[in-house]
């Protein structure tokens, strides 16, 4: 069964003219790749992340003032800063970058897999050792 979004993003490859069919092999252009990434659905969670994409701030031009309200929210927009998520635009005014966002969740992803893999067949392993009779 075909997802929704499947059918989203067949329309929106019909109405760029450099996302045709015969160009699948060529890389696309920056504002193809931009436009594709923005109109996916973001299940991103946080309150950070959520202020940032509910007032759009998701491109330099788009950058709002931020200024954490405690320290909590503090240290989450630091650690936000840190990995690159969050970046500054100008002097006290931030946006929230959802391509390095989503190569960060790749990146956690690639780790994750193999590590649950080796983990279920160690698991395994060890339960088949009270099997033995």
């Amino acid at each position: 069964m075909r997802s929704p979004l499947s059918r989203c993003s067949r329309l929106l490859n019909r109405l760029l003219p450099e996302a045709r069919p015969q160009d699948r092999r060529r890389p696309r252009p920056n504002a193809a790749a931009r436009l594709a990434l923005e109109t996916r659905p973001h299940w991103i969670r946080g309150t950070i992340p959520g202020l940032f994409l509910t007032q759009h701030a998701i491109h330099p031009e788009d950058a709002i003032a931020f200024v954490p309200r405690d320290p909590r929210e503090q240290s989450a927009f630091n650690r936000l800063r840190a990995r690159g998520i969050v970046r500054q635009a100008g002097t006290g005014r931030f946006y929230f970058s959802l391509k390095a966002h989503y190569a960060a969740a790749e990146r956690r992803r690639l780790f994750a897999v193999p590590t649950a893999i080796i983990g279920s067949v160690l698991l395994a392993w060890i339960a088949t050792l009270f099997f033995r009779g």
